[in-house]
């Protein structure tokens, strides 16, 4: 509810300025829930509607408002885990992402983890060529509200830098 209060917060003044970008940053699994996550797949999916909702409250004023859908993301704390799964399965962490891949994300296009060094996949990278910061965020993306956009991944500096841009 953090990124609902921040946008409802900062929207008015930037409806009022007759500019602004809202972005939220959801999950592949909006779309896709886990079957092993389903409380964090609602979550995502709510931030969609969310997004979507307050797109058309905003039309018209100037501030569009979006969704970013990163997907699976080698983090610390996910490495990990996928270690101590495979040792405790006696196989190795390659068997183990190709498992939850097959069972648990068929329909991932990539078919493997993400990380942050690769520049997010599409995040990072949509940063820098302005599909991100400069389209979502910069006057090019004004005709884009209430969509979704997939991307790889986006690592934490990215993804605070863009639940925040031009909100203030």
């Amino acid at each position: 509810m953090s990124g609902v209060r921040f946008a409802r917060h900062y929207a008015p003044g930037m409806a009022r300025r007759g500019w602004g970008r809202i972005v939220f940053v959801s999950s592949e699994s909006a779309l896709n829930i886990p079957k092993e996550m389903i409380h964090y797949g609602m979550t995502k999916t709510a931030q969609l509607a969310i997004a979507r909702g307050m797109a058309m409250e905003l039309a018209g004023t100037g501030v569009t408002v979006n969704a970013l859908l990163p997907g699976p993301t080698h983090t610390e704390t996910t490495d990990r885990l996928r270690a101590e799964r495979a040792r405790a399965a006696g196989i190795t962490v390659a068997e183990i992402e190709a498992d939850f891949f097959r069972d648990f994300r068929p329909t991932s296009l990539l078919r493997r983890f993400t990380s942050a060094d690769e520049g997010g996949g599409a995040g990072r990278l949509s940063l820098q060529r302005g599909r991100v910061r400069h389209v979502r965020c910069g006057d090019a993306g004004r005709w884009r509200r209430g969509q979704p956009d997939h991307v790889a991944a986006l690592p934490p500096p990215w993804c605070a830098l863009i639940r925040i841009c031009d909100l203030v």
